[in-house]
């Protein structure tokens, strides 16, 4: 029956209700304002109520997080002092059998035993939960005492952690990209952004890439700063301040910090080709139209300047063999990709070509060197 069309009878029923509803609202307006105007207002409070519920979602949220990487980090702190307890008292019977009350002055001479352990990551003070700068530091943090745990003797494996503990990683990194996108986009022209903060997120995103090989969590903190390198590329291009050189480095300095991951490196180098090719197909255009665009001309030297620091960070990597077919395609499609893009413009710009021929030379340079080490 529900999936029958309605009929005649339902349907001016539904009329019906529609039309007592909009007589109760007309009569409830107030006198000095007219039925469009009060409908209008009604509208504007659904939605407000609406945006402040999913604010308030999304509060609850983050406060859900922080308290799972409190949780988390807190129990692997337990855990470790646990193991090193369990080695201490193994030696010291180790000792007894061996030396017999000999042991006792030995350990009384020996230095006491310093855990290091890392950072809490929660902040002394309760941030605001609508300030998008504390949420990023919080999971910032909670990455980078994992990532501390983790560089300690006999730590655990990521991927032998508990999987309450794992998702808590997976979704701090996820967060901590996200965060750092929404604020670089709302944020991109205050005075005292916190690239500082902002490079940590990032440097956090890439070791737990690395240090973690569950190969779903990976492909969803690829996706996710795939979707960050997209952002801070369009926040590049379309910046229309031309003379602001120091923002659009260190929009620049944060994607070459993805790209620190040879994960991410060949992925990134494909997601800026296009705009380069978009650029290039805009000044092809202009030869013969009025379709020059100043700020798409600027701007892309920025990604081709990026693309040559990705590209030079690649030389101390390993070989474009040991890095896996995918690097080396991309290296290849992204050479041919630039050749394409100086064809009937190299005479009318010579500068962006002269920029495009250089970043070809070092590609063509890295491929043929990897390749025969």
């Amino acid at each position: 029956m529900s999936d029958q069309p309605p009929s005649d009878v339902h349907v001016a029923s539904i009329n019906r209700l529609k039309l007592a509803v909009a007589t109760a609202v007309i009569r409830c307006k107030a006198s000095h304002v007219t039925a469009k105007e009060y409908a209008q207002s009604l509208g504007q409070s659904l939605r407000k109520n609406e945006s402040d519920w999913k604010d308030q979602a999304r509060k609850l949220e983050a406060e859900l997080l922080r308290t799972r990487q409190e949780l988390a980090t807190a129990r692997l702190r337990e855990a470790r002092q646990d193991q090193e307890q369990d080695d201490m008292e193994w030696d010291m019977d180790e000792k007894e059998s061996n030396q017999g009350n000999v042991a006792l002055q030995s350990s009384a001479a020996c230095p006491d035993f310093a855990f290091p352990t890392p950072p809490s990551s929660i902040p002394n003070e309760q941030p605001s939960q609508n300030n998008l700068e504390n949420h990023l530091r919080s999971s910032t943090q909670f990455l980078h005492s994992m990532i501390r745990l983790k560089s300690l003797p006999e730590s655990t494996e990521y991927d032998s952690l508990p999987v309450d503990a794992l998702r808590t990683v997976k979704d701090s990194a996820l967060r901590a990209l996200e965060y750092l996108g929404s604020y670089a986009s709302s944020h991109l022209h205050d005075d005292g952004l916190p690239w500082k903060l902002m490079n940590d997120a990032v440097r956090g995103v890439v070791k737990t890439l690395e240090h973690c090989t569950e190969e779903e969590i990976r492909r969803e903190i690829v996706q996710g700063a795939l979707e960050l390198v997209e952002k801070l590329l369009e926040l590049m291009l379309h910046n229309k301040r031309l003379n602001d050189h120091l923002t659009q480095r260190q929009l620049c300095c944060l994607v070459v910090s993805l790209a620190t991951s040879t994960i991410l490196a060949p992925l990134i180098l494909q997601r800026i080709l296009p705009h380069i090719q978009a650029a290039a197909a805009m000044l092809r255009c202009s030869i013969n139209t009025t379709s020059f665009d100043p700020t798409l001309y600027e701007n892309s030297f920025f990604l081709l300047s990026m693309m040559e620091d990705i590209l030079l960070l690649s030389r101390t990597a390993p070989s474009v063999h040991n890095r896996g077919d995918h690097m080396k395609r991309a290296l290849m499609e992204v050479g041919e990709g630039l050749d394409s893009c100086l064809l009937h413009i190299s005479e009318d710009f010579p500068l962006f070509s002269q920029q495009i021929w250089r970043v070809v030379n070092i590609l063509e340079w890295i491929i043929s060197t990897k390749t025969e080490g």
